[in-house]
């Protein structure tokens, strides 16, 4: 699936080369990664190299052999990651939305599938989309996963 040699390259390259803060946070979340389900929100100003963070913790659950998912929230930003989509178009959001909307993903759909096996998601730029985009995914990956839980 992935190219076990490249990622173990890449990851010997970049772990060396984070911060302290971002090792902090690469540690929790590897932990959360290997034992629980956990949900994180990294923000920052962009001194905290948050892309970086973002791509190392990527490598390093795929060495695992786990699926990540990376998306972003606008085309743009899609272009600074190792991404291939939108939040939109992984999770399609409906483009008209309202507090009771969920996406359109029904539970026994290969797009549930792949949320169900993923054990890592990174949503960059993810402020920047609207309330009721969140409050979808949120509501479709309860609906998919079967859990009353939020999605944070």
């Amino acid at each position: 699936m992935y190219n076990i040699t490249q990622l173990e390259n890449e990851l010997s390259q970049n772990f060396p080369l984070l911060n302290e803060d971002q090792c902090s946070i690469y540690d929790s979340i590897i932990h959360v990664v290997q034992i629980l389900c956990e949900y994180f929100f990294v923000n920052g100003l962009g001194d905290i190299r948050k892309m970086f963070l973002y791509n190392t913790l990527l490598v390093k659950v795929r060495l695992y052999g786990k699926i990540t998912l990376i998306v972003a929230s606008s085309k743009i930003a899609i272009l600074l990651i190792n991404g291939d989509r939108t939040a939109h178009s992984r999770f399609m959001i409906l483009i008209k939305l309202n507090e009771s909307l969920t996406c359109n993903i029904s539970r026994s759909s290969k797009e549930a599938y792949l949320i169900k096996m993923a054990k890592l998601f990174i949503w960059n730029k993810a402020p920047m989309i609207y309330k009721f985009a969140f409050e979808a995914v949120d509501q479709t990956f309860r609906n998919i996963m079967q859990v009353d839980r939020p999605f944070k």
